[in-house]
């Protein structure tokens, strides 16, 4: 049998539209839930002179029944604007939001956990990110990032591993030095 689509909800007020036109949005479901991660506009304002810049953070907002209120997920990694997004869920409804933060030539991989609320991001690599991060959750919670990176002048696929305390060291994997065609995805199992 074919559904229907439901009416259109406003998950968030993303902020002003010239800074976020083109940024990045994803969103994974499981569990009977769903996370979207999106750019939200925020301003602030430099100490020392009084001035305010925009910039793209990073925001998640999770649905069970109805959307939640977004919250900020890139914490005090968000040293740069939001350049990309990645999100994964299990069927548990478990999920794990990963974004880069660009800040001129220095990108930053954030990443945060939903169980039953946002764990506060932790930064997991800081270097020349090319793209958006990849990840994939496993059914008991575990979880895997991938990223690509620029090294010496050559690209490097690098990964890291949540198994329930912290993220681990990022480790590099044979990659490929030619990213034009390249589609970088995560499974991630036990």
């Amino acid at each position: 049998s074919q559904g229907a689509w439901n009416s259109t909800t406003t998950v968030a007020d993303l902020g002003q539209s010239s800074a976020v036109g083109g940024a990045t949005v994803d969103v994974a479901s499981g569990g009977g839930a769903a996370i979207a991660v999106f750019p939200k506009a925020v301003a602030t304002t430099v100490a020392m002179t009084g001035s305010s810049t925009t910039t793209l953070r990073a925001h998640a907002a999770r649905w069970n029944g109805s959307w939640g209120a977004a919250t900020q997920i890139d914490g005090a990694a968000g040293a740069g604007s939001l350049a990309g997004a990645s999100v994964a869920m299990n069927g548990a409804g478990d999920g794990v939001a990963a974004v880069r933060l660009a800040n001129g030539s220095t990108s930053t991989v954030a990443a945060a956990r939903y169980v039953s609320g946002w764990a506060g991001a932790a930064i997991v690599a800081s270097g020349d990110i090319l793209g958006a991060p990849r990840v994939g959750v496993a059914t008991n919670g575990n979880a895997q990032l991938a990223f690509l990176e620029t090294a010496l002048g050559h690209t490097v696929l690098r990964a890291a591993r949540w198994g329930g305390v912290a993220w681990s060291t990022p480790a590099a994997i044979d990659g490929p030095d030619d990213t034009s065609a390249f589609d970088l995805t995560v499974a991630a199992a036990g």
